[in-house]
């Protein structure tokens, strides 16, 4: 039997209100980072828990995805843990559309169906 958090985070359907959902805690995050940019990076404690907890809360949201641990990896080394690597994580997140990358545009083929007389 799975580990309960494991079992919430295994396999998530990655649908377009999680992906934007996840963008958002990214985004939220990566300007938190580089709005205290000259702060946080004396204080790297509240850093890395900040990235923590972003870890766990796109888990949550998206399930676990490999790409999580490169961004985990680039938010651990300094001079790179500047650039917006999460918001760059959720982006690289295929959606369950079957196309790969940010699916947040609503899909052409069904907007024609539906405009279709």
């Amino acid at each position: 039997m799975l580990n309960p958090f494991l079992a919430v985070i295994h396999s998530r359907p990655v649908t377009r209100r999680r992906k934007i959902l996840a963008l958002g805690v990214a985004i939220f995050n990566d300007t938190l980072r580089l709005a205290c940019g000259g702060l946080i990076g004396f204080i790297d404690p509240i850093d890395d828990l900040a990235d923590v907890v972003t870890a766990v809360v796109l888990a949550l949201i998206l399930g676990f995805q490999w790409p999580m641990v490169c961004a985990c990896i680039a938010e651990a080394i300094p001079g790179v843990a500047v650039l917006p690597t999460w918001t760059a994580f959720v982006l690289l997140v295929p959606s369950t559309n079957g196309t790969d990358g940010p699916s947040l545009l609503p899909d052409r083929a069904a907007n024609e169906k539906n405009a279709a007389p």
